[in-house]
């Protein structure tokens, strides 16, 4: 029940990926070589909000087994916050020194110019990424993988089909501002779910009752 919708979520990033690839190759290959830079900076750049994520998954999940409810929301909001800021942090260096980064991987000018307008305009929502990697990591810590395979999907689901419209629309701008727009949108949308599920749970009690249990799969 853990592993089926955890490859699952695997495979939507993937596949997402691979769409908004094939849509920025269509701009170019200096657009894609920016990205694909860019790309990989990010993957770097979110490994430590990864790792906090875990140490939030098993902070929940002691405390749920503990049946300390209020440290699970505590451990929720305080890492939510913690990786927001370091991702915001994050995103606000590669907002300012892009060009110098980018430029260790490739000496194209057009290579370049196209990775610092991918970081001027999605750079400043990496706060909401973080938002989401721990929303998602407090699903797990609950035991409920199903939620993050929701979250996966909605942040591809709202990516996908605004990047292809705005890039359509304005150009290659158009497709960071969609891209920039999923993080956003997927990162408050998973921490509102997780806060909901939560409170819904704290408020009939289904921690406390074996019986009554089986109805938190459902919220």
């Amino acid at each position: 029940s853990v592993s089926l919708p955890t490859s699952a979520a695997q495979g939507a990033i993937a596949v997402g990926i691979l769409f908004v690839n094939k849509l920025v190759a269509t701009f170019g290959s200096a657009a894609l070589a920016g990205f694909g830079i860019a790309f990989r900076m990010e993957s770097i750049a979110v490994l430590p909000a990864l790792a906090l994520g875990i140490a939030t998954l098993t902070m929940i999940g002691q405390n749920i087994g503990a049946k300390q409810y209020g440290r699970v929301r505590l451990a929720s909001m305080f890492s939510s916050l913690s990786a927001f800021l370091f991702m915001e942090g994050i995103g606000i260096m590669f907002f300012l020194t892009s060009p110098l980064l980018i430029s260790i991987f490739t000496s194209s000018p057009e290579v370049i110019a196209y990775g610092k307008q991918y970081f001027s305009i999605v750079a400043l929502a990496y706060g909401f990424i973080g938002l989401r990697f721990i929303a998602a990591s407090s699903f797990q810590g609950l035991g409920k993988a199903w939620q993050v395979l929701g979250i996966t999907t909605t942040t591809f689901a709202v990516m996908i089909p605004l990047a292809l419209f705005l890039g359509h629309k304005f150009g290659i701008t158009g497709v960071w501002w969609g891209v920039a727009t999923a993080h956003i949108v997927a990162g408050l949308f998973a921490q509102l779910w997780f806060q909901n599920t939560l409170r819904n749970a704290e408020r009939l009690r289904l921690f406390n009752s074996a019986a009554v249990a089986k109805k938190f799969d459902s919220i």
